[in-house]
């Protein structure tokens, strides 16, 4: 009897462990999916008129798949200078947007952000939008709800999470245009009730957007869904065999402004949002003569080589900190094009390594 009792003891034991096993394996696969799901990791194209061909998707969709990466797509919105109050969408817009679904899909690449942006017929994206003062903000406001609606719509026919509103507007990110915000969001929700909302903000909007929290002061980041931030700080030289942690230790530091690290973490702290890194790059040339102990981000040197090598450095710091912070719901690279170009470089393969690591 003995024998027969420590035998069921002995399977019950078993069935225990062996139950524990699952369980904890299925937790860890859980977990796992969480952590591969909560973070949107993608690089940025512009529907220019120039890429506008089957061409061109066959030949960058297959290495943007490669890299793991989603597409954040820039589009083209016109003024006719700093102070026009019209703004005026793509006329193309419908063509381009059809082909890219088209190809997307053919290629297997998800759309995650659609991002429009000011230009101007001169200058193109090269547009500094933070000087953008339109003549009639009411007028302004008007088109601009007009345009939103329409991507909102874009956006629920094709199963698109998140719309930008904005992209480095500085002007009209004041507090003071809060409520035209509020307007422009409810109605896109009245539009796509499911699509997540951001403002892409240069880190000096976001470090008023900070200031105005900490004067009580109702500003756009309270509104939205995600606070955006186009993030192109100054990353120190160093070491890259050295594990790379979270802090503002490995950017150049900025007077009378909040480290980027910081800034982030704040944002949670003040608002209960995360960041979404809705641009972040380096340009593909590499300061040979190592003048600075930094690497900018905009290298436009023309004597410099065109050898991704600074770019990758910067690349490797930055997107390993904010893939590794939980304040952060993701981060697109900046950019497929000239003069950041990086699909074909080792700087591509060290995206892919980060993206597949976080």
């Amino acid at each position: 009897m003995k024998k027969i009792y420590f035998i069921r003891l002995w399977l019950a034991l078993l069935l225990i462990f062996l139950i524990f096993i699952i369980i904890t394996n299925d937790k860890q696969h859980e977990k796992k999916m969480v952590v591969n799901e909560k973070k949107y990791k993608g690089v940025a194209i512009t529907l220019f008129d120039s890429n506008n061909n089957d061409a061109w998707y066959d030949k960058t969709l297959p290495k943007i798949k490669k890299l793991g990466g989603e597409l954040e797509v820039v589009t083209i919105v016109t003024v006719k200078n700093t102070n026009d109050p019209t703004p005026l969408n793509d006329p193309k817009i419908s063509d381009k947007l059809n082909r890219l679904i088209r190809k997307s899909k053919q290629y297997r690449v998800k759309i995650s952000l659609i991002k429009p942006h000011l230009m101007t017929p001169d200058q193109g994206d090269s547009f500094n939008r933070t000087t953008y003062n339109p003549s009639d903000v009411n007028l302004f406001f008007f088109k601009w709800q007009e345009i939103m609606s329409y991507y909102a719509s874009v956006s629920k026919q094709n199963n698109i999470p998140l719309l930008s509103l904005s992209c480095e507007t500085a002007y009209l990110s004041q507090n003071i245009y809060t409520s035209y915000w509020q307007s422009i969001i409810n109605q896109v929700k009245l539009v796509n009730p499911h699509l997540k909302l951001t403002m892409s903000l240069t880190k000096g909007e976001l470090d008023r957007e900070l200031k105005y929290h900490e004067q009580g002061i109702k500003s756009v980041s309270t509104i939205l869904d995600y606070v955006g931030l186009d993030m192109y700080p100054r990353v120190i030289r160093q070491d890259n065999k050295k594990k790379i942690k979270i802090n503002d230790d490995y950017f150049l530091k900025i007077d009378n402004s909040y480290g980027f690290i910081e800034s982030i973490k704040k944002v949670k702290q003040y608002f209960n949002k995360k960041v979404l890194i809705t641009e972040t790059g380096a340009t593909s040339r590499s300061d040979r003569s190592k003048k600075y102990n930094y690497i900018p981000s905009i290298n436009s040197n023309l004597s410099d080589p065109t050898d991704h090598i600074d770019q990758n450095q910067w690349i490797k710091v930055v997107l390993s900190i904010v893939l590794q912070m939980d304040e952060v719901e993701g981060v697109y690279v900046w950019h497929v094009n000239y003069p950041f170009q990086f699909l074909d470089s080792n700087t591509a393969k060290t995206i892919k390594a980060l993206y597949n690591k976080y």
